[in-house]
C-alpha cells in the first residue's frame, strides 16, 4: 500500500466559498491526490486542470426525513 498524505485542513485547504470550516485545523490521513470526471483528469495534486462547465447539474428528489 503507498503512503498516505496527512494534510491540516481547513478553510484555505476546502475551496469552498465560506469563511469557515467545521473541521478548522484538524489533521487528516488519506486525502485524494487525483480526481477525475467521467475519464478526465481535472485535479493533480494541488493543480485545478477542469474547466467551467464540465460538471453536469444532478436533480434529485426530496429527501426522506427520518
Amino acid at each position: 500500500m503507498g503512503s498516505r498524505k496527512k494534510v491540516n485542513y481547513g478553510v484555505a485547504k476546502s475551496h469552498q466559498r465560506t469563511d469557515y470550516n467545521l473541521y478548522e485545523g484538524w489533521e487528516l490521513t488519506g486525502y485524494p491526490e487525483k480526481v477525475f470526471l467521467r475519464g478526465k483528469l481535472i485535479v493533480d495534486g494541488e493543480q485545478w486542470l477542469g474547466k467551467s462547465g464540465d460538471g453536469q447539474f444532478l436533480k434529485r428528489g426530496e429527501g426522506e426525513i427520518l
